[in-house]
């Protein structure tokens, strides 16, 4: 599972990641199934927990994500530029 504490922390801070394309956005909140994230469009988006709970579980078994494009077809359609680019914050990948 993945640590939500620091996925909280990331909301509380306001925090301002990159996309593998190097696209900023900020994750803006969280609760116990959601984070919502927000680019530079103003636009926010959802991801759903469970998704990344099993991208980590499949992380953990010795799965390989090397972009968005692989977390959108191994894991999810939710988000994949984003979700991909907290894992790699939080050092998962």
């Amino acid at each position: 599972m993945i640590n939500w504490t620091a996925i909280q922390t990331l909301a509380q801070n306001n925090a301002q990641l990159r996309t593998k394309r190097g696209e900023p956005f900020h994750v803006v909140s969280s609760n116990e199934t959601t984070v919502w994230v927000e680019p530079q469009t103003g636009w926010q988006h959802t991801i759903n927990r469970s998704h990344l709970d099993e991208a980590v579980a499949y992380l953990q078994r010795g799965g390989t994500i090397s972009g968005p494009g692989e977390y959108k077809t191994k894991i999810a359609d939710d988000r994949p530029s984003y979700a991909w680019a907290i894992l790699c914050h939080l050092e998962y990948l």
